[in-house]
């Protein structure tokens, strides 16, 4: 399971345990807490697959936007 965490400066960062136990950090800077969430459900999906032994989902990555809506 991977968590959101607001520093008091304003910038967000996800942690999580790797499958190897240690725990690991991705800071994501100031952004809103929508675009958070929606990156931790990605960090969580690639866990539970490393985990369970199944192939990475496939994902659209998050800067392909405008090119998503042509």
């Amino acid at each position: 399971m991977a968590s959101i965490i607001d520093d008091p400066n304003g910038r967000r960062r996800i942690q999580f345990v790797a499958p190897n136990g240690t725990r690991k950090t991705i800071r994501l800077g100031k952004i809103d807490r929508k675009s958070a969430e929606a990156i931790n459900r990605h960090v969580e999906a690639l866990l539970s697959a490393k985990v369970g032994g199944q192939p990475m989902p496939a994902t659209r990555p998050l800067g392909s936007r405008a090119s998503a809506r042509r």
